[in-house]
């Protein structure tokens, strides 16, 4: 990790999905702008291969869509001091070899309760430039278990900050599950990526912008973005109805690599504090205000 901010060299944000990523990228190009650092300027919310597992339908979308969606980090555009998106930090790397790559990474079950809900309130009109991706999202209108569980969505589900850092890798499959054996040498080298970004923070770190500003040298104003929508009234229900063994258990393996991942961070930003009753704490709090939102209060 860098001290500061080189002005100088392009700033990538690799944007992992439910993790305050929106907020905090309009943040930092607001941030940048008033200093005059933004160069030729800036582009958000691109999407590469890492987001979509094995799906490979992308000429079923719009195209909008499509231009958002890149087979190769050359469809980048060149010249950029300020790129974010759902990229994975091989991209961008390619594409910008001498940017400082930041994340930020949100603990890991609450994110993935998070990803259900968020996708549950999409409308088919939402979704409707999204070709063959649509039906993927659909599958957040049913149970949390049958949708932690679902065979397509297991790939974007799967210790997916982790795949972040290390997409595309031998020993992680794009049609199923990363397997347990290969745990402890994928979190060796998810390790080695973390120690090369720029900056990393963890979404639960009360000074999580100050650290930021420090880092830029610069003051930045992180206004709420992108949070989930209403849940339509005929996806509404108890919480505590989709919480089965099933569900818990998906949701355990699924985040196993990430939370280790997260722990590490923690201990570096937040020395004081400890770790997993953080975990704890902060998934208590994501199900009481999801239940709410899913109960439409």
């Amino acid at each position: 990790m860098s001290a500061y901010y080189a002005s100088a060299l392009p700033l990538v944000f690799n944007h992992i999905p439910k993790s305050a990523g929106t907020s905090l990228a309009d943040a930092l190009r607001v941030a940048l702008a008033e200093q005059g650092d933004l160069g030729e300027g800036s582009d958000l919310c691109w999407y590469d291969r890492w987001c979509f597992g094995s799906f490979r339908d992308f000429e079923s979308f719009s195209p909008a869509a499509r231009a958002q969606s890149i087979d190769t980090p050359d469809e980048l555009p060149a010249g950029l001091r300020f790129v974010a998106g759902h990229m994975a930090v091989s991209t961008t790397r390619l594409r910008y070899p001498l940017g400082q790559n930041i994340t930020f990474f949100r603990e890991p079950k609450a994110r993935l309760m998070s990803h259900w809900l968020f996708w549950r309130a999409y409308e088919d009109a939402d979704v409707a430039g999204w070709g063959g991706w649509a039906d993927y999202v659909r599958q957040a209108r049913g149970s949390l278990g049958d949708f932690l569980t679902t065979p397509c969505l297991v790939p974007v589900l799967d210790n997916f900050s982790l795949r972040a850092l290390l997409w595309p890798h031998p020993v992680i499959p794009e049609n199923g599950p990363i397997d347990p054996a290969n745990d402890e040498a994928l979190l060796d080298a998810a390790f080695s990526v973390l120690e090369s970004l720029a900056h990393v923070d963890l979404i639960e770190n009360p000074h999580l912008v100050s650290r930021l500003e420090t880092w830029l040298r610069r003051p930045v104003v992180v206004e709420r973005r992108n949070e989930t929508l209403p849940v339509p009234d005929e996806r509404r229900g108890r919480l505590d109805e989709h919480l089965s063994d099933q569900a818990m258990d998906a949701l355990n393996l699924w985040s196993r690599l990430d939370l280790r991942l997260w722990s590490h961070v923690a201990g570096k930003v937040m020395p004081d504090v400890e770790s997993q009753s953080l975990a704890d704490s902060t998934f208590a709090a994501t199900l009481e205000r999801h239940a709410r939102l899913l109960a439409g209060s």
